[in-house]
């Protein structure tokens, strides 16, 4: 209710911007989500997610539908103990669980070492073809993304060239394969997907002067 009473309104979402605009008549803009730029502290590196792929994530039902789908000793799954809680009957998710939650700077490493990481996007996302904070902090980290097909992350990512797409459960464990197949190729599509990034300024820096420009100009 309180919307018509802001002289503009901003969202991460192109169709939700568009959608505001259309029912209220006021100024709205898009700006994505992007990634850290920051560079990695110093330090060895270690190397223990090389060539594994990944799910790093909360819980919720639809991902862990989509996960236990997947056999045993395919993936490995990152995040809060509510995964190993709540997915009791789930033997393949209970498989690949790893007990533990991935943050910061170990996550940043997870994303360039592995050798690709999955990424499920919530409802809403999916419903207004969009993206989340991942479809960034993936690539521009140095990693392979693995998402699901919408129209933002197309625009954002061309597919097979810098990032990996699906729509079944079915076509995720096909591309998971893929780049188990193929490392050469994997590593490829990282360099192309952190390049994409840079270039575009998917970056939060880049974002902010957007969000500056924004301001400045309304």
């Amino acid at each position: 209710k309180s919307i018509p009473y802001f002289h503009a309104y901003i969202s991460y979402s192109s169709r939700i911007a568009a959608a505001v605009h259309r029912r209220y008549g006021i100024k709205t803009y898009a700006l994505p989500f992007g990634y850290d730029n920051a560079p990695n502290p110093g330090g060895t590196l270690s190397s223990q997610f090389e060539d594994r792929i990944l799910f790093v994530g909360a819980w919720d039902r639809s991902r862990a539908a989509w996960l236990d789908r997947l056999p045993a000793g395919t993936i490995d799954i990152f995040g809060p103990e509510n995964w190993q809680t709540k997915t009791r009957a789930q033997r393949n998710v209970q498989a690949n669980f790893q007990q533990k939650a991935l943050h910061g700077i170990n996550y940043r490493q997870s994303c360039s070492q592995a050798l690709a990481h999955i990424n499920l996007l919530r409802r809403q996302n999916l419903d207004n073809g969009a993206h989340n904070m991942r479809t960034f902090e993936v690539p521009g980290a140095g990693g392979l993304l693995i998402t699901q097909r919408t129209e933002e992350q197309q625009q954002f990512f061309e597919e097979d060239r810098e990032a990996l797409f699906f729509d079944t459960p079915e076509e995720l464990l096909d591309r998971i394969q893929f780049c188990k197949n193929n490392p050469t190729v994997a590593e490829r599509i990282k360099k192309n997907a952190i390049s994409r990034s840079e270039r575009s300024g998917y970056d939060y820096i880049s974002r902010a002067k957007e969000l500056l420009n924004i301001l400045e100009n309304h």
